[in-house]
């Protein structure tokens, strides 16, 4: 069967880094940011600053680290603010965009 003349053909939208549905990963309750989660939304991202780096820090040895991102990359919208899988919402905003790019470039 052949497509009918006269339609536009459009490819298709990039695919978001996880399922925009990704569900938020199971924390034991004994993570820093789960006992402590004030440390985790600063008043300013800067890494410079000591809170910060010890946030980011305590993220990277974290075993939920890449589910926690994948869920904070999957939902904008609910992780605006924090420190989620060691990266600031800056970075994160740079990640999503470097991914959408990098999707929408031809190979």
């Amino acid at each position: 069967m052949t497509a009918p003349t006269g339609h536009l053909h459009y490819p298709a939208p990039p695919r978001p880094i996880v399922e925009p549905d990704h569900p938020l990963p199971r924390f034991a309750g004994t993570e820093p940011c789960r006992t402590r989660p004030d440390d985790y939304f600063p008043t300013h991202y800067n890494h410079d600053r000591s809170e910060v780096r010890a946030a980011v820090l305590a993220c990277r040895v974290c075993p939920q680290q890449n589910p926690c991102l994948a869920w904070a990359l999957a939902n904008p919208h609910l992780a605006p603010t924090g420190i989620w899988g060691a990266t600031t919402p800056a970075e994160r905003t740079a990640l999503r965009r470097l991914v959408n790019a990098s999707a929408s470039s031809p190979r």
